[in-house]
């Protein structure tokens, strides 16, 4: 069997980006906001890392790669340390960054 690779950018949280990661090997999913954000999230149509990683547990996910942050953040760890309350497999996505598949 080969690898999956999912990802999920520009959306809010919805189904199809839980079918589209079933059991994937890795998720990429953008992160915009903290959750106390949620309300501008929806709003720009975007999800927080909570939400990341709540669609990447449902999907059965063995890792989650947070993306998209909204610049207001200099320090991702926050979204990191959010998703993880959920999602322990949870990892910020760098520049140049190399991640095993």
């Amino acid at each position: 069997p080969g690898k999956v690779v999912s990802y999920c950018l520009d959306t809010r949280p919805c189904a199809n980006a839980v079918k589209l990661s079933e059991n994937a090997d890795w998720m990429i999913h953008e992160a915009t906001f903290t959750d106390e954000y949620i309300e501008e999230s929806h709003h720009f149509g975007h999800s927080t890392a909570i939400q990341a990683a709540e669609i990447a547990a449902e999907a059965q996910a063995k890792n989650l790669l947070l993306t998209y942050f909204s610049s207001r953040y200099t320090d991702v760890r926050p979204l990191v340390e959010e998703a993880r309350s959920v999602f322990p497999d949870t990892f910020a996505a760098e520049d140049l960054a190399e991640y095993e598949v």
